[in-house]
């Protein structure tokens, strides 16, 4: 029933099917000066490549809105079918 309400007014349930965690190794940035700087005088970095992030979760998001359009397209073409047999 709540799914249904949640239909009604444009809200679609998502379900994580995975969380994967990078096997890449940090960037190392030769900063002697840092406090986290290990004996070496290198600073691990994360390995996140903050471009490509932005980039998967526009498609994602884009992807996302595609799918709930055609969702809702459907959903009026039913309607309006079931209009006509009346």
């Amino acid at each position: 029933m709540r799914i249904q309400k949640n239909l009604s007014k444009g809200e679609v349930p998502v379900r994580v099917v995975e969380i994967r965690q990078s096997n890449e190794p940090f960037r190392l940035v030769y900063d002697p000066t840092n406090p986290r700087a290990n004996q070496e005088g290198y600073v691990q970095k994360p390995n996140v490549e903050l471009v490509k992030e932005m980039v998967d979760m526009i498609t994602a998001v884009r992807s996302y809105e595609a799918n709930l359009n055609a969702f809702s397209a459907t959903k009026e073409i039913a309607q309006r079918t079931l209009e006509l047999w009346r």
